[in-house]
Formats: structure tokens, sequence, C-alpha cells
């Protein structure tokens, strides 16, 4: 698990993509209890990294996570985020999390 959360920060847009995608259906298909760290990892890469590289990835790697956790749960995790107040809304980092997402995601009824 530790080497896919270092190839987040590849500098290769496609390594980052994939090692994403990857920690999105290990939480698919395992469960997200079994990684419990890993959005909490994320979120804190998101609020505190300087390097945008690693704000990007990390964003990509959220997005799957959120997206492998069902849409229920997904809307669960994002909610708490719109938060204007959050310190995610610094350095873009919201942004690159939105803009990860997919389509699906920002599609659908955010009541659930």
């Amino acid at each position: 698990m530790v080497h896919l959360h270092l190839v987040l920060a590849d500098p290769v847009p496609e390594a980052r993509a994939t090692a994403a995608k990857a920690l999105g259906i290990l939480v698919e298909r395992l469960g997200e209890i079994h990684f419990p760290d890993l959005v909490p990892g994320l979120l804190r890469t998101l609020k505190t990294d300087p390097s945008g590289i690693d704000r990007q990835g990390a964003a990509q790697g959220l997005s799957e996570v959120l997206s492998g956790f069902g849409m229920k749960d997904c809307y669960r995790m994002l909610l708490p985020m719109l938060n204007l107040r959050d310190p995610l809304s610094g350095k873009g980092s919201r942004l690159s999390l939105f803009s990860c997402l997919p389509p699906s995601a920002l599609a659908s009824d955010l009541t659930c």
C-alpha cells in the first residue's frame, strides 16, 4: 500500500492515474475497513503538501477511493468537503479533487 501511495506523487500523470485506479479497486473489492488511514492520509496531503504534483496525486487517489466506496458513501465523504471554512479550500485542493471525480459522481443527486 505504501508503494501505491508513493506512486501518487510521481511526476508522470499516467503513473499517478494507474496508482489512483488501483487504490479505488482495492477499496471497492476489499472494503473501506481494510484501509482506515487511507482517506485521512490523502486528505492530509491535499491540505498540507506544498507540491502541486503531490496534491494532484492525492486528489486523483481520493476520487478513485471515493468512487470505490459507492455513491452513498461517496456523498458521505464529499459533503463535508464542501464546507468553505475547511482548509481544503486553500491552494486549489478542493478544485483538484472535484476535477478528478468521475462524471457520474457529479451528475447524481447529492441528497443521499
